[in-house]
């Protein structure tokens, strides 16, 4: 549903539109305009930004245990993954922002190599340091 109105606003004359839906955001700023700043929340506590990104046109998507607690999988052992928490992407698409999020939280820190190489995205990753109200963003 957000992908489709956001197909709707960019066919209009509409310069600059951010559309959000459950965290997930669909963005465009106009020739001339400024960018968006999309802020990232520390997973230990939301009152708290760990970093604002520019975006000027795309989609921004981000996965982990901040709002909704561990409920991504680990795929090999079937337990809630924490080694990562939380992970937001940037990029054309929201449907592969949301993919690769979710892919790299289930996959851990060793999934960070893979997303660098996933071209036309942008990522942060937010390490789990285990201790209470304390996060590390970790650049990619």
């Amino acid at each position: 549903m957000l992908r489709r109105a956001g197909r709707l606003l960019a066919e209009r004359p509409v310069a600059d539109f951010s559309l959000n839906a459950g965290g997930d955001i669909i963005l465009r700023t106009g020739p001339g305009q400024p960018e968006w700043r999309v802020g990232v929340e520390d997973p230990a506590d939301p009152r708290r930004l760990l970093a604002v990104l520019p975006v000027r046109r795309g989609a921004v998507a981000t996965s982990g245990t901040g709002r909704r607690g561990a409920h991504i999988l680990d795929p090999h052992t079937g337990r809630p993954v924490n080694a990562l928490a939380s992970v937001t992407v940037i990029g054309p698409s929201l449907t592969w922002a949301d993919v690769y999020a979710t892919a790299a939280i289930a996959g851990g820190s060793r999934s960070l190599s893979w997303l660098r190489r996933q071209t036309g995205y942008r990522a942060m990753a937010v390490d789990d340091t285990g201790e209470t109200g304390s996060s590390t963003l970790v650049h990619l």
